[in-house]
């Protein structure tokens, strides 16, 4: 079921790098097919749970961004508007039943230093880089971790 969410989740990356846009139907279907993976292999409270656990780790790195904002920038500064996308957001959203809460922390801190290296070879170019393409670059470590995970599941048996 994971394998089956690759196909919205390339599109995704293609999406994000090219344009800086998500759209709707292949984040939904992404969404779906992670749920449904999720709830098909650890059953429908495991998942909840690891929903949960995510959503609290999103919503403290969120309040930890908007402080930071505020403090740096007063009041004028939009989290959603100017910095973070609601693609962003939905996105890893829909990555919260994949993990545990730990797992998902542990993730989130990979996949975002990851990002911050990407971004800063690139922007060291002649080209101007037009902000962070964060659903593509985390999308290309989820797709790394299923494909680990699921070498290491294979090599179990």
């Amino acid at each position: 079921m994971e394998l089956l969410a690759f196909i919205p989740l390339a599109w995704m990356i293609r999406s994000d790098f090219r344009e800086r846009v998500i759209r709707l139907y292949p984040l939904l279907f992404f969404g779906a097919l992670t749920v449904a993976g999720s709830c098909w292999m650890h059953g429908g409270k495991v998942c909840l749970s690891r929903v949960m656990g995510g959503v609290g780790v999103l919503l403290f790195l969120m309040c930890g961004v908007g402080l930071y904002l505020v403090v740096r920038y007063g009041r004028k500064a939009n989290l959603f508007r100017e910095y973070l996308g609601m693609g962003d957001v939905l996105f890893l959203l829909c990555l919260t039943p994949s993990f545990g809460w730990r797992e998902y922390t542990s993730f989130l801190v990979a996949a975002f230093t990851l990002t911050l290296l990407w971004w800063a070879i690139r922007s060291c170019g002649k080209e101007v880089v037009r902000g962070i393409p964060l659903v593509s670059t985390v999308g290309v470590c989820y797709a790394c971790y299923v494909v680990y995970r699921l070498i290491y599941r294979l090599m179990e048996l």
